[in-house]
């Protein structure tokens, strides 16, 4: 539920699809591997998730494998 106090917060997760590395290998052919930038994070090894949150300590109970959390600003 959110109240007056909520506070808007950007959280970095690490990407699950290239777990936080930013590249994929794709097998292409029997024994050869093409690393390519990851399509999910566009190669920055994070994806950015926004929710309220009273506090940062609050935030981090939800995601405690976030790379940073940080305010953006109040709800509404």
């Amino acid at each position: 539920m959110l109240t007056y106090e909520d506070s808007r917060f950007q959280i970095d997760l690490p990407c699950a699809d290239c777990a936080g590395l930013g590249q994929t290998d794709h097998q292409i052919a029997h024994d050869v591997y093409a690393v390519r930038v990851c399509d999910f994070c566009d190669g920055d090894g994070f994806n950015t998730h926004e929710a309220a949150y009273d506090s940062i300590a609050d935030a981090s109970v939800d995601y405690p494998n976030a790379i940073e959390i940080r305010e953006v600003g109040g709800v509404g």
